[in-house]
């Protein structure tokens, strides 16, 4: 084979390359978007997921939750490319996850106002029979006691209005 032929063959195996190329490119953008195989999950999209993990993130800060991750992003892209990558049961499932987390959230925070409510009431009636308890069991802060309560377990919150209701009953 002559040099010539060589180049011959190679310049047309490079224009049918080329050729096919090209036509992959028109034939793909020619699909609509909405064609094809759609990951989803409880019969929903990715797109319907990653606006939903999306959301529960918002209400996680805008709750001030404190919960963080991958599981907690507020990046769509993100979402969505994980949801495409796994089944609608694994999809289905961290959505629960995350509505989950979100319930204990809005509990904890219910509960934490019911204990701080509590705590400012316990030592109301302290101050106004002059029992004379002090200390940070006895603050009239409001918020102290709520940020206390957020930080340990709910036990200790329920030990606490237990030990200062035993305290103010010794009182009379």
């Amino acid at each position: 084979m002559t040099g010539f032929n060589r180049i011959a063959r190679f310049v047309h195996f490079f224009s049918l390359s080329l050729i096919f190329l090209l036509w992959g490119c028109v034939a793909t953008a020619q699909v609509p978007r909405d064609s094809g195989p759609r990951h989803t999950y409880r019969g929903q999209t990715c797109d319907d997921y990653a606006r939903t993990a999306v959301s529960q993130n918002e209400q996680n800060l805008r709750r001030q939750c404190g919960f963080t991750g991958l599981r907690w992003s507020s990046d769509f892209n993100a979402h969505y490319q994980w949801c495409t990558t796994v089944s609608r049961e694994s999809a289905d499932l961290e959505i629960r996850a995350r509505e989950d987390e979100l319930r204990q959230c809005r509990d904890r925070r219910s509960a934490c106002d019911d204990y701080a409510r509590t705590a400012v009431s316990q030592n109301k009636q302290n101050l106004r029979r002059q029992c004379g308890f002090t200390g940070l069991r006895w603050s009239s802060d409001y918020n102290a006691h709520y940020e206390w309560c957020t930080t340990v377990p709910w036990e200790s919150s329920d030990l606490e209005t237990e030990a200062r209701e035993d305290e103010r009953r010794r009182c009379r």
